[in-house]
């Protein structure tokens, strides 16, 4: 009988110690109310205008980029070795060794002061050197002695833009413009300085629709690009 009992007594002390191992059931946690969303805020972010997009970097840099000017409508006649140091300048532009060009330019000019390409390829490469102020002249004083060519003023409109000269630059596009209407470069360019320097929209709308019609060859992506530009300036003409 003593034995019994004392069975089913360990069999509770066993079943108790079994019962004590088990895992504790987790107490579910209060959740936590999220704070309430600003409607307001939310609409008000997500309603926020773009900022405004300026003309394509293409369209700004496009600018920057002077070829070497070979020829003009009447070229001088020149010597066998002006035409090679003709060319040496070409090249040498190319290469944009500009010390070495500018000494050719200028020791060709001393033969043939008239000849006004060189006198844009000297600007040209003042220009790059960095000296605004001399390209500036040297174009100035070619278009006083009749240098009539569109690309010069063109370019001289770069010079006085970069040179912060704004009314002088509008001045330099009206003028290759009105040597040669359809000009595509220039009315580009005149856009651009309207909008960005001038902030005459107007202006810059009339002659990038211009400049438009007289490129039907640009890419795809340059036809894209600038009708985003046209689509900015109608936005801020209110059309």
């Amino acid at each position: 009988m003593n034995n019994r009992i004392t069975t089913i007594l360990l069999l509770v002390v066993i079943a108790l110690s079994g019962c004590q191992a088990l895992p504790k059931k987790s107490q579910a946690q209060p959740k936590k109310e999220q704070p309430p969303v600003n409607m307001a805020q939310s609409e008000a972010k997500a309603e926020a205008p773009e900022p405004a997009v300026e003309p394509p970097a293409d369209a700004v840099e496009a600018i920057n980029v002077a070829p070497p000017q070979p020829e003009f409508p009447s070229p001088p006649r020149l010597s066998s070795e002006e035409s090679q140091l003709k060319d040496r300048v070409l090249l040498l532009m190319q290469k944009q060794q500009w010390s070495d060009a500018l000494d050719a330019v200028n020791q060709l000019l001393v033969s043939e002061p008239k000849y006004q390409a060189m006198h844009i390829n000297k600007a040209i490469v003042l220009r790059a050197q960095g000296n605004l102020k001399t390209a500036i002249s040297t174009l100035e004083n070619c278009i006083k002695k009749q240098c009539k060519d569109p690309r010069a003023a063109n370019l001289l409109g770069i010079l006085y833009r970069e040179d912060g000269q704004f009314q002088q630059a509008l001045q330099a596009y009206q003028m290759a413009i009105a040597w040669e209407p359809n000009y595509a470069t220039a009315h580009k360019n005149l856009a651009i300085l309207a909008e960005l320097y001038l902030f005459d929209f107007t202006l810059a709308k009339a002659h990038l629709v211009r400049f438009q019609q007289l490129s039907p060859l640009l890419s795809p992506q340059e036809q894209e690009a600038s009708q985003r530009w046209l689509a900015d300036l109608d936005q801020r003409l209110g059309e």
